[in-house]
């Protein structure tokens, strides 16, 4: 990212697991660091179709207007523990976890770090909803030894 920094923002964005990280930022300077992956002999590149640089430095005035926002609603204190990809922690606070919303917008997210804290507090199955199994994937990547389902129908939901 550092030698695209000329030709806009790139920031590794997404720490997904083992061998996958996203950027985000300019397109160009985007374009640029996949280039500079492929002459590397990266594995896999892809370019998301995306309408926003997600999670990078860029998105700063919206997490700007969340804050705002968020002053409208009224949280309360989880009633089980909460894992924020922010910041891969287990956050128990209301308060904490909006300003954790709002930091979600414009900082990383820490998919692996996620994952390996809920791991080693004691979670062994997973279920992703919704249509694809990318996270599924992601968490089988992390470690094969995870029970993990997929619910993104009436026949996965009735198998579940």
């Amino acid at each position: 990212c550092k030698k695209v920094s000329a030709k806009g923002v790139c920031e590794p964005v997404n720490y997904n697991c083992p061998g996958q990280i996203v950027l985000s930022g300019n397109i160009e300077a985007v374009e640029e660091a996949v280039s500079l992956a492929k002459e590397a002999k990266a594995l896999k590149t892809v370019m998301l179709n995306v309408s926003g640089p997600f999670h990078s430095s860029l998105m700063k005035p919206a997490a700007e207007l969340m804050s705002e926002e968020i002053k409208k609603y009224q949280f309360s204190d989880p009633k089980i523990f909460v894992v924020t990809n922010c910041d891969g922690e287990i956050t128990k606070s209301a308060e904490e976890i909006k300003g954790k919303l709002i930091k979600q917008i414009d900082h990383p997210v820490l998919w692996e770090k996620s994952l390996n804290k809920m791991i080693n507090s004691g979670v062994d199955t997973f279920i992703e909803i919704g249509p694809g199994k990318v996270l599924s994937g992601m968490i089988k990547r992390i470690d094969r030894k995870l029970k993990v389902f997929n619910i993104e129908n009436v026949n996965s939901f009735n198998y579940v």
